[in-house]
């Protein structure tokens, strides 16, 4: 699946890529409260490209954008994040989503990287809610 250039588009190609993935193991639809919802979990995608983010890192980044002014803040279950073009996803628990409006991962981040391609994040929350 190749990512778009236009911001919607990419946008729009991270919730495929997300779907596309979950629904081999359950149904998935669209969200109450955030984009997807997966055996009753909220699920908030966002996709990202490497870019170069500010003149004193010259370092590329992935930058996303978790908080808007207006809004209110996260209030999914699940938070993944979409590297493009590549399809890279972090898997991100609530609990674990940093209390940041923007967030920045380098190519060699560790900051989410337990989190990297880690599908079963959605195994762990659905056995927590039926204890």
């Amino acid at each position: 699946m190749a990512a778009h250039n236009d911001y919607n588009d990419l946008g729009a190609w991270g919730e495929a890529l997300v779907r596309q993935t979950l629904e081999q193991v359950a149904p998935v639809e669209p969200g109450q409260r955030a984009d997807l919802r997966c055996e009753g979990l909220e699920i908030e995608v966002k996709t990202a490209r490497l870019r170069r983010s500010d003149k004193d890192r010259p370092t590329p980044r992935y930058q996303f954008c978790l908080h808007r002014e207006g809004r209110a803040g996260f209030r999914a279950d699940v938070l993944v994040l979409v590297l493009a073009p590549e399809g890279t996803c972090y898997v991100v628990p609530a609990e674990e989503v940093p209390e940041t409006r923007v967030l920045k991962l380098g190519t060699r981040s560790t900051r989410l990287a337990a989190y990297e391609e880690r599908w079963e994040v959605f195994a762990d929350l659905l056995e927590a809610m039926s204890l």
